[in-house]
């Protein structure tokens, strides 16, 4: 348990150097020693979680790949949103908190059962717990606003559809409810939304869905009902358009 303990505490304080660390001493740091600290920080997180879940010597390796691969990601990311002087601390939360979850995942895939759980009442699990919610909470603060404009857009751009002929129509059902159409993809990001956004998005999205399926409908039948009027057009009673006869053949002309 205290070893996880260390392994977290560590975790924290070393990323929350990255985030506090101005931009002009990041800069100013020498390569060489934050590639030294970030080694000696990955040398003792692998060697915590080798020793406390007695790990085999192939699960060190993948949990060494992991680590060296994910935290120097995560240490370039929030390196670059300093540079570019983010001042959201937000961004920076939301930012190790993706890695952090990436992490957690790859390490599910090494572990055996017995060792997972160990590392789930260790206090993974409950790391896992806070950091759900805040993703949570990021959702509901940044996600409604970009959902809300997208649908906007959508339902903008379907009041204005406008199609000639049966192709275009068939184009425009694609673009929008086929298997990668935009109002299809709006579907496939909703399965992934914490509860409340799918309270508050549902109901939405589903009138989204109906309102470009009648629109293509009342395409369809404004189509076809052209298509009748101009066939109406013609005077069937009128006589056919004539046409000439072929010339007489050579040997019918010699023998007259």
């Amino acid at each position: 348990m205290d070893m996880f303990k260390n392994f977290a505490t560590g975790l924290v304080c070393f990323l929350l150097a990255l985030v506090c660390l101005p931009a002009s001493a990041q800069s100013g740091q020498k390569k060489e020693d934050k590639e030294k600290k970030m080694d000696e920080f990955i040398k003792n997180q692998v060697s915590n979680l080798e020793n406390s879940l007695k790990l085999e010597t192939w699960q060190t390796f993948y949990v060494d790949s992991i680590l060296n691969h994910d935290y120097r990601a995560m240490q370039d990311e929030l390196d670059n949103l300093s540079s570019a002087k983010v001042s959201n601390t937000d961004i920076y939360i939301r930012t190790q908190d993706k890695w952090n979850e990436q992490i957690y995942q790859a390490l599910s895939k090494v572990m055996n059962e017995a060792q997972w759980n160990k590392y789930l009442k260790m206090g993974a699990a409950r790391e896992k717990k806070f950091r759900d919610k805040r993703i949570s909470r990021a959702e509901a603060k940044t996600i409604p606003n970009i959902m809300k404009a997208r649908i906007e857009n959508l339902l903008a751009q379907i009041k204005e559809l406008k199609c000639s002929n049966a192709k275009e129509i068939e184009e425009a059902r694609v673009r929008l409810l086929g298997k990668k159409g935009e109002v299809t993809a709006l579907f496939e990001e909703f399965r992934s939304f914490s509860p409340e956004l799918k309270k508050e998005f549902g109901r939405t999205i589903n009138e989204l869905k109906q309102a470009a399926a009648a629109k293509i409908e009342e395409l369809k039948s404004t189509v076809s009902q052209e298509q009748v009027a101009e066939g109406s057009k013609e005077d069937l009673s009128m006589p056919g358009t004539p046409f000439e006869l072929g010339s007489r053949h050579p040997v019918s002309i010699v023998r007259q």
